[in-house]
């Protein structure tokens, strides 16, 4: 089954984007940093080779910047659809599952996310249902599935909380779902995490 990597991204407004660097970084600067991480996931997928790469877009794929990512990197666009997080991510996953292609879905707040990681991912999926990449902030930054999700899998999880993960994890396993976790890593989300850009975008 084909691997198929879809990024999930909010289009790149200000005010809407990056809202938890701010004050220390403007609107405008938080716009700049969110569209520089999400060049550098469209990349990283594009690169990484016999995988169909999606870019799912929030609210919808008319945004400029979102266009001229799908010209640059071969970009297929969909709009997110779904009242919260969790129904947005299943639909996408679904939806690929339903085509025959096996989904790695990841955001574009983790620049970490390299061509072993996402091995790691697809090699996964050959002996579980669903595969995560936990985030150190108590979510995760890459789940894969092989397993069609039922619309429900993610009702009722916290998101944007500590407990993420865990409260995922609990409902996979409600459904009766096998699962494995990948290393852990870091989301650029708040002022502090800047540092940890200095290597990879010097």
């Amino acid at each position: 089954m084909k691997g198929c990597i879809q990024i999930f991204a909010k289009a790149p407004i200000a005010g809407k984007v990056k809202t938890r660097m701010q004050p220390e970084l403007d609107a405008n600067q938080s716009v700049e940093l969110a569209k520089k991480l999400l060049h550098h996931s469209c990349h990283t997928a594009n690169e990484y080779g016999d995988a169909e790469v999606q870019l799912w877009c929030a609210p919808d794929t008319r945004h400029s910047y979102f266009q001229e990512l799908a010209e640059k990197f071969s970009l297929t666009l969909f709009a997110q659809q779904g009242e919260h997080l969790g129904q947005r991510m299943i639909n996408a996953m679904n939806h690929a599952l339903e085509l025959g292609l096996r989904p790695m879905l990841i955001g574009a707040d983790c620049p970490f996310i390299d061509d072993q990681y996402l091995d790691a991912g697809f090699t996964s999926l050959d002996r579980h249902d669903v595969v995560l990449g936990p985030a150190t902030d108590g979510g995760y930054v890459l789940v894969g599935s092989k397993a069609v999700f039922a619309n429900d899998c993610f009702e009722g999880i916290e998101w944007g909380t500590k407990d993420v993960l865990q409260q995922t994890l609990q409902k996979l396993i409600d459904d009766g779902l096998s699962f494995e976790l990948l290393g852990p890593l870091a989301d650029i989300d708040r002022y502090q995490d800047l540092e940890l850009l200095v290597d990879l975008f010097e």
